[in-house]
């Protein structure tokens, strides 16, 4: 079948090559020119073909019978010339095919393209925590083709959603790391699914389970109400003594360096994998305000356009708040943004106990506010 589509394509590239000879050779006649009605203008030469040849005027120029005539007979001609030309061109074309392509004998028939053999499945095992109100905890196990699913964690558990258990719940939500909504602990480890690829040893189960540690309200869904309680505590946001005077009135400057302070800061996207992995929160997480909650504490003492700088360490003077946390770094391990909260722990400690100060603003941050 290949061979036949390329004699059948050969043969229209001959057609349209020998018809563009013709047209040439019949624009080539001389055109014989008649004197101007009244009211007409010049016009170009038209070329002639023989199934649209002007019988009557056309605008500018008149054309004679024998003129027809003569164009006729050179159509003829060439379309006689181009059969010939075409005919043998078919036969040579069908000998070569009849020998096997290349004009030799060949007794074997032409070997036609193999379609590409279907890839072997890779099967993984997916073994994830199950439980619902009323129900006992327990381990289901779905199995997956990696070639059918996408390259992360997350992938894996949409498609078991979407094609096997609709019952499965877990949070989701931007896919792309940022929300922080589908943490959970994937292979002893507290993470993103949706940045978390899949291990493609087929041979070793990928185990699931919700972030450790919390109450669980169903499957890989934990709850999440006394971490966002304890943030609420620190209160997170900007803290100034005149807000009477500026608020909705100009925007607060800062200058680049007292911006660079909150590098590694404020990227924390409160996904609470830190704050599940430290063993002080697991013994203490109702006194204890853990790493991200105080990461993001720091976040706002160090901020040089906050005020309130004094009043938020004298929140953190407490044996359990701060102090349970015994650097055990957990929380560094584990962040999937890649952030310290240890190192901003040990930097709260040292103002609390005046080893280091707030550095003062390099720029005033009501500037632009009306005096």
């Amino acid at each position: 079948m290949l061979r036949l589509g390329s004699v059948l394509r050969s043969i229209q590239l001959s057609v349209h090559s020998h018809v563009a000879r013709g047209y040439a050779r019949v624009s080539a006649l001389p055109s014989r020119v008649f004197p101007l009605d009244q009211g007409q203008t010049p016009g170009m030469d038209v070329s002639y073909c023989e199934d649209k040849l002007p019988t009557d005027r056309t605008v500018g120029r008149h054309y004679s019978k024998s003129s027809k005539d003569d164009a006729k007979k050179v159509v003829k001609e060439v379309a006689k010339d181009a059969a010939k030309e075409v005919t043998k061109d078919v036969a040579k074309d069908v000998k070569k095919v009849s020998k096997g392509g290349d004009g030799k004998d060949s007794k074997e028939p032409p070997k036609l393209i193999e379609k590409p053999k279907p890839k072997e499945k890779r099967i993984k095992t997916f073994e994830i925590y199950r439980w619902k109100p009323g129900d006992q905890p327990s381990m289901q196990t779905y199995r997956v083709d990696l070639n059918d699913c996408g390259a992360m964690v997350l992938d894996a558990l949409i498609k078991i959603k979407n094609e096997m258990d609709a019952t499965l719940t877990f949070r989701r939500s931007c896919r792309e790391g940022i929300c922080g909504s589908c943490a959970m602990n994937i292979d002893g480890i507290n993470t993103l699914s949706c940045i978390q690829a899949i291990d493609t040893n087929v041979g070793k189960p990928c185990r699931i389970y919700p972030l450790p540690h919390l109450y669980v309200k169903r499957d890989l869904v934990p709850d999440l109400s006394q971490f966002y309680a304890q943030y609420q505590s620190i209160q997170p946001w900007l803290q100034r003594k005149n807000l009477d005077r500026e608020i909705g009135k100009a925007q607060y400057l800062q200058a680049v360096e007292d911006r660079d302070l909150l590098d590694g800061l404020y990227e924390c996207i409160l996904c609470a994998c830190c704050q599940t992995s430290c063993p002080s929160y697991w013994w203490n997480s109702e006194k204890y305000l853990g790493p991200a909650i105080l990461m993001q504490a720091f976040r706002w003492v160090i901020d040089s356009r906050d005020e309130n700088t004094d009043e938020r360490l004298c929140q953190l003077m407490d044996p359990w708040k701060l102090y349970r946390c015994h650097t055990i770094l957990n929380c560094t391990n584990t962040c999937p943004k890649n952030l310290n909260p240890a190192k901003a722990i040990i930097q709260l400690k040292q103002m609390l106990v005046g080893m280091k100060k707030k550095p003062k603003p390099k720029m005033q941050a009501d500037q632009l506010f009306p005096s």
